[in-house]
């Protein structure tokens, strides 16, 4: 399962490649990708305030129940 949602962000332009990058290149790229992130979370409430970074919890909230699931299904 994940890898088949990993390919499909291989498939987005600009995000894809990112990740790509992250997961397969050396070391920097990761320490690159996280700074991208980080920034892209603060520039995102800077524009757009507290609603952008409730916005972001609850994204979080929602995987952590996904990897809850499947760690007591077994399947990790």
């Amino acid at each position: 399962m994940f890898l088949k949602f990993l390919k499909l962000l291989y498939i987005v332009p600009v995000l894809g490649r990112m990740i790509r990058e992250a997961l397969e290149g050396p070391d920097e790229a990761l320490l690159c990708f996280i700074a991208n992130v980080v920034m892209a979370i603060l520039l995102a409430v800077i524009v757009f305030g507290f609603p952008a970074l409730i916005t972001i919890a609850l994204c979080a909230v929602l995987m952590m129940f996904v990897i809850i699931f499947d760690i007591t299904q077994g399947k990790v």
